[in-house]
């Protein structure tokens, strides 16, 4: 059987993304809503950490910031203590409400 690792993830950047040699590593936390029993709805908050490398790396240094809603596209791989982090292979994210419209037709 064929294991299959692969991730699709949606939240709002939750740290500054930081940087360390062809690394960048920022958290990115996302909601999942459930009925409680008593029969309301509950928002569980969940963080994630996303690590990115090389050429994908730079770019999420460069443009991404705390706030921005991002979308990432990976795989689950164990971090240095023994915890999962998701190693990015596309990263999509809202183009930030500071950069300017383009208005042309």
């Amino acid at each position: 059987m064929n294991d299959l690792n692969s991730v699709l993830l949606g939240g709002v950047v939750h740290t500054t993304p930081v940087t360390k040699g062809n690394e960048c590593r920022f958290d990115i936390g996302s909601r999942r809503a459930s009925k409680a029993d008593d029969g309301h709805w509950e928002l569980t908050p969940h963080l994630f950490t996303i690590l990115t490398k090389d050429r994908l790396a730079k770019t999420c240094q460069r443009d991404i910031r705390k706030g921005r809603k991002v979308r990432v596209v990976g795989t689950l791989v164990l971090d240095e203590d023994g915890g999962v982090d998701i190693l990015a292979d596309h990263v999509e994210y809202r183009p930030s409400s500071k950069e300017p419209k383009n208005d042309s037709a």
